[in-house]
């Protein structure tokens, strides 16, 4: 069982982060400071998937970037994750989301932008246990008020934490 406060302690942490890494993330989303390829990315959703999502890059025996005629197409898997061998790309351009019956899902960068069942672009976070370096492009999917409540209340860090802790086995996220 996880120690609430010492998820609490670790929150204030990954939320200065998070807040650094999203506002990259929603330059590049709008063309500005874009230095890699411009290229359409697409993410999988499992069908009614709902809460935080995670790529791992540079996870070992994870499969290759996942390229489709130019496009790179990531599924993610049951449990909201994927494991990508390489470096997270350099790229910027279109993003769309799909659930794996083909239905579109709005995409979003801002939390306070959208209605419904909606992707969230949260960002990038690195981080080093154990001599072992973590790349991670985060996500959330579900309805975007839920999503409001749970950043207002500051659970939403809590349950990233967690959902971490638990897929990864990364211990202490957020600390150093």
């Amino acid at each position: 069982m996880t120690d609430l406060y010492a998820l609490q302690q670790r929150y204030v942490l990954n939320r200065c982060i998070y807040i650094v890494a999203f506002v990259e993330l929603s330059l590049l989303l709008a063309g500005c400071g874009c230095q890699g390829n411009r290229m359409t990315v697409n993410y999988i959703i499992p069908d009614g998937y709902e809460g935080h999502l995670a790529i791992r890059y540079e996870c070992p025996g994870g499969e290759r970037l996942p390229m489709r005629n130019g496009e790179l197409w990531f599924r993610l898997g049951s449990d909201g994750t994927a494991c990508i061998a390489d470096s997270l790309p350099p790229t910027c351009g279109e993003i769309f989301a799909w659930s794996t019956n083909g239905t579109p899902i709005p995409v979003t960068t801002a939390p306070w932008e959208g209605n419904g069942y909606t992707l969230f672009l949260q960002g990038a976070l690195g981080t080093s246990r154990n001599n072992v370096d973590y790349s991670f492009e985060l996500m959330w999917i579900g309805d975007m008020q839920q999503l409001r409540e749970d950043y207002e209340s500051s659970i939403f860090g809590l349950q990233q934490a967690i959902f971490l802790e638990q897929r990864f086995g990364l211990e202490h996220m957020g600390t150093p």
